[in-house]
């Protein structure tokens, strides 16, 4: 603002909304999606109704308004302009149907311990967060108790995440890849952080890494995310991402593009 300075990407959220009205503030799509995984192995959220009941208790299309328009509300964990994007594979809002889920399965939301919900403390995903609490608490009578963790902590070794019944992850590709998304869910992968395992959903995505004809590629990954979004609900994808930059009228020859990484060498200044 003081004129220091020629480039500036990831501006935090509270700047953002701030600094979006400047002719030199730029937003463009990210590979990245930020996800709410479910603790499959301890606690209430063993159950697979349960973890259904919450996903079609969170009102997705609402984060585009908490967020302003910031981010795109999900609806695949693969992001759009990857193979394996979906409008259709994520569970749908619907308190009603995951009411009458829970009854069929004998859960009664209103007598379950409260879920601890656990975020690295980011101001997007602590807003996220918090939505995510009063919307599970008006939607089903669950109580949930959030956990706002620095990142030195959160992405600590050292941290338990069996503690926790939910967690809001995200995941930003490495390179533009559906591997590189579906990946993270393997069973032998360190980064399945609870960790999920399913032996068809691992037999799928290794299947899918040495298929080279795109159209039954994607017939592959789509029935893998079937099984990790619909049938097992390990995990429901909250939004995509978006960068948020400012880049004065001076610089020339920047091509925004969906990696969170810049080719410096092909920038000019005018």
């Amino acid at each position: 603002e003081v004129g220091q300075l020629d480039f500036l990407a990831k501006i935090s959220p509270l700047e953002r909304k701030r600094l979006k009205t400047r002719p030199d503030f730029k937003a463009w799509p990210e590979l990245r999606t930020v996800h709410l995984a479910f603790n499959t192995e301890k606690g209430p959220t063993q159950s697979t109704e349960l973890r259904k009941a919450i996903a079609m208790s969170i009102d997705r299309k609402k984060l585009d308004t908490l967020l302003e328009g910031a981010y795109q509300p999900a609806t695949s964990f693969i992001p759009p302009g990857l193979l394996g994007y979906s409008k259709t594979t994520s569970v749908e809002f619907s308190p009603e149907r995951a009411k009458a889920l829970l009854k069929s399965a004998n859960i009664d939301p209103t007598t379950l311990p409260a879920l601890d919900l656990l975020t690295v403390a980011f101001d997007d995903q602590v807003i996220v967060a918090k939505f995510i609490q009063e919307e599970l608490k008006k939607n089903l009578g669950l109580n949930v108790r959030t956990h706002f963790l620095e990142p030195k902590r959160y992405y600590s070794p050292l941290l338990n995440h069996d503690d926790y019944a939910m967690q809001i992850n995200l995941w930003a590709a490495d390179f533009p890849d559906p591997d590189n998304f579906y990946s993270v869910f393997l069973s032998t992968s360190r980064l399945n952080r609870y960790p999920w395992k399913n032996a068809k959903y691992d037999e799928l995505v290794l299947k899918g890494r040495v298929v080279s004809e795109r159209a039954p590629r994607e017939k592959i990954y789509l029935s893998a995310q079937k099984i990790l979004l619909n049938e097992a609900v390990a995990t429901m994808p909250l939004y995509y991402g978006r960068i948020n930059g400012l880049i004065r009228p001076s610089i020339k020859g920047f091509k925004p593009g969906p990696m969170n990484w810049w080719q410096f060498k092909d920038l000019w200044l005018h």
